[in-house]
């Protein structure tokens, strides 16, 4: 209350100091100095809607939102029953299926329902809990989880804890067990990772299993999830993409998905892709004169990368027809001639 209090009397001095001839009352707080934000019903599907695939994970938070409304209605109908449960978690998966983006989502939806007070999200891995001399391990790692109190404490790659003896794994271990322990109910913990390396993770600790009792997996996205991502960072960042593109893109990603690895894949793959292309597009635009609208269009040359398969033919004209750039031309030439030769070869 204290720190809405001088909140409000700090607002109060900007509003009189911008306004120095208002004939207004220096020990007056009006409603406006408080920043009273209007509060909205939370809306789950709304909340999950941005979130390309991951069906069962969505069904997974699902179940959740309904316990705590669940809970909710038996506090208001006066009902006494043990609705006490832990709110740690393990996500397993490979890099890149929207782990932390399904922990930030669940932050939000543990703050809206009263579960946790701040619903924030710290992120860290290994390095934000164990420190390289004796005894000061314990102590990272009792700052870090009081920086997450109230809210979200997400520990990615949680399986290098697991250290084997070898450095203070151990020790970062036994100390967030008993924090745990200590702080229910005002904290939740998400350990991320590979699915087989947590699995043997949880076997370092007795007190792990208990405590984490709840384990969602999140599969690889496909190559339609995957192109339906790309589309959504191109528009989230401002760009529009062109329909002969869009073809293009969706051919560059299901050639990657099918030489991806666990490590390279999924989102992080399609970021990186994003990336470049947006980067081809920012050289094109710079080097050429284009018209307003297209400072923000992305184009089939645009697409171009040395880790990318070479396009089609039909592809070819397409981009020839509606790119400046002359390597795309020279690209999609060698394209065609070395197409025509694999043909004249086995027809031969």
């Amino acid at each position: 209350m204290r720190n809405v209090v001088e909140g409000a009397i700090l607002e109060q001095s900007r509003r009189l100091s911008a306004a120095p001839n208002a004939s207004a009352a220096l020990d007056e707080l009006i409603p406006g100095d408080f920043k009273f934000e209007k509060s909205e019903p939370f809306d789950l599907e709304q909340a999950m809607s941005g979130i390309v695939g991951l069906e069962s994970v969505k069904e997974f938070v699902r179940t959740q939102y309904k316990m705590l409304i669940a809970n909710e209605k038996r506090r208001k109908a006066g009902i006494q029953v043990d609705t006490t449960q832990t709110l740690n978690m393990i996500f397993t998966g490979n890099p890149g299926t929207g782990k932390t983006t399904v922990a930030r989502l669940i932050a939000s939806m543990f703050k809206e329902m009263g579960v946790l007070k701040s619903g924030h999200l710290v992120e860290t891995d290994r390095g934000g809990l164990v420190a390289g001399y004796v005894g000061q391990t314990a102590i990272k790692t009792t700052e870090k989880v009081m920086e997450a109190l109230d809210g979200v404490l997400f520990i990615d790659e949680a399986y290098a804890l697991a250290d084997n003896g070898a450095g203070y794994g151990k020790e970062a271990i036994d100390t967030l067990v008993k924090l745990i322990e200590d702080y229910r109910g005002e904290i939740a913990v998400i350990l991320a990772g590979y699915k087989k390396e947590m699995a043997d993770f949880l076997k370092t600790n007795s007190g792990l299993q208990s405590r984490f009792p709840l384990q969602i997996d999140f599969p690889d996205y496909n190559a339609d999830e995957l192109y339906q991502i790309a589309l959504n960072m191109i528009g989230a960042k401002g760009y529009h993409i062109t329909e002969e593109a869009k073809e293009g893109l969706r051919e560059q990603i299901e050639w990657l998905h099918k030489t991806a690895t666990a490590h390279s894949g999924n989102g992080r793959m399609v970021r990186k892709l994003v990336e470049k292309i947006l980067r081809n597009q920012s050289v094109r635009v710079a080097l050429h004169d284009v018209s307003p609208s297209e400072l923000t269009t992305i184009q089939p040359g645009d697409l171009e990368s040395g880790d990318a398969p070479r396009p089609s033919v039909k592809r070819c004209i397409s981009w020839r027809k509606s790119s400046n750039i002359s390597r795309s031309v020279i690209g999609c030439s060698f394209s065609a001639v070395g197409l025509f030769l694999h043909w004249g070869l086995r027809l031969s």
